[in-house]
């Protein structure tokens, strides 16, 4: 969006690119509230403005990713969306329309309202709602919320059923939604979650500290308590401390999950092997990829994340860093580096895999960087992941 240049381009401002590059005319229409940022891009108590060619759609607003104000935003987004549709884009029939999902009322109303004008609906699954809402460590309160999200479960089908495409950011992904339903499986398109389409970069060579006991990891992204377990990592760390084989992690990102990972890491006196940095950008943020040779993705182990490869762990590849990660590798990921990924599930495998890590020659590292950013390029390179979504668009015409 304009004036969000500093914020990671998402799914359809890189799409926004394309078509632009390729002349091909397009209408957005999104919130104006700023997820990412937590305010509004506009003030207005209109349901909505026009800016050029982007509908701004308005709601309530929300201070936290997991809350009941979320939702209540969502339902008065949906409303004035719904308003929106009727009243200023009722004429955009027979075209091609991308949504996002979830939100899941955004995302209903859009693949319903689109169908009936005769529109193709290609809808981008990005994360398991209502699934995730449901997967938290206590099960008495997941049967309950489970209960209560039903009306979100049903609105999950319709909408599946309603578009024409489904577009998945892994094969694997989701499986447990498609596996029983054929017709819903021959919707699928695997469109891989990528990042930045501006940035261009090339292969470059890990540097190593001139100790041979030195492993260096860095974790990027926004710290969510629903996303992240790091108690593990914490564990492998402390474990190592007072051995000779030295092991440091950045953390380089900000949210409500902070407080408590400073807290962790004072409590097990790890302070010396992990430093918060905060959000960087640019050249700080490519310095501290630079100084690292492993990315770490902790992510929980619920069906949010199994069979998924988030943009975090491309963010990796195309900084030319190994994978250490909690989720599987998609099928055809390119394994011509040993260690190019590696998958652990608790303390005692990352206590076993950091020496084999630690005792990795630079001429190891360094061609363990090439094969990362090759796989980005061939499989994950923005370029080539949007113009042929574009290519499908255009094949629907």
């Amino acid at each position: 969006m304009p004036n969000e240049s500093f914020l990671r381009p998402m799914r359809a401002s890189m799409l926004a690119k394309t078509l632009s590059d390729r002349n091909i005319p397009f209408t957005i229409v999104t919130s104006n509230f700023n997820h990412s940022l937590k305010k509004f891009r506009f003030k207005t108590l209109r349901p909505w403005i026009r800016k050029n060619n982007i509908f701004y759609i308005n709601s309530f607003g929300y201070s936290r990713n997991i809350s009941l104000q979320r939702l209540i935003d969502h339902a008065s987004l949906s409303i004035n969306l719904f308003l929106c549709l009727i009243i200023c884009l009722r004429f955009y029939s027979k075209s091609v329309v991308f949504v996002g999902y979830p939100p899941i009322e955004w995302a209903f109303i859009v693949t319903f309202f689109s169908r009936l004008c005769g529109s193709r609906v290609f809808l981008d699954v990005k994360d398991l709602w209502p699934d995730l809402f449901y997967s938290t460590p206590n099960r008495p309160v997941n049967y309950i919320v489970s209960i209560l999200a039903t009306p979100y479960k049903i609105l999950r089908i319709c909408t599946l059923k309603f578009a024409n495409h489904i577009c998945i950011p892994s094969p694997q992904y989701a499986s447990h939604w498609f596996c029983s339903d054929l017709s819903l499986r021959q919707k699928l398109i695997t469109v891989p979650l990528v990042s930045s389409i501006t940035t261009q970069f090339s292969s470059r060579t890990v540097t190593r500290s001139n100790s041979s006991h030195e492993l260096r990891l860095i974790f990027v992204g926004s710290l969510m308590e629903s996303a992240y377990d790091f108690l593990p990592v914490f564990l492998a760390l402390k474990h190592f401390k007072s051995t000779d084989s030295k092991i440091f992690l950045d953390i380089v990102g900000d949210g409500p999950l902070l407080q408590d990972l400073r807290k962790s890491v004072a409590a097990l006196d790890i302070s010396s092997c992990v430093c918060f940095h905060g959000w960087q950008s640019g050249v700080q943020l490519d310095t501290l990829y630079r100084s690292n040779q492993f990315g770490i993705a902790p992510y929980r182990n619920i069906s949010n994340f199994r069979g998924h490869f988030p943009n975090k762990l491309t963010d990796y590849l195309k900084n030319s860093l190994g994978i250490v990660s909690t989720t599987r590798p998609p099928h055809e990921f390119n394994y011509n580096s040993p260690y190019l990924y590696s998958q652990y599930s608790s303390a005692d495998d990352l206590i076993a895999l950091f020496p084999t890590l630690i005792s990795l020659s630079e001429d190891e590292l360094a061609s363990l960087a090439v094969h990362s950013f090759n796989h980005w390029q061939t499989s994950y390179n923005p370029h080539t992941v949007y113009n042929n979504l574009v290519d499908q668009f255009l094949s629907c015409r």
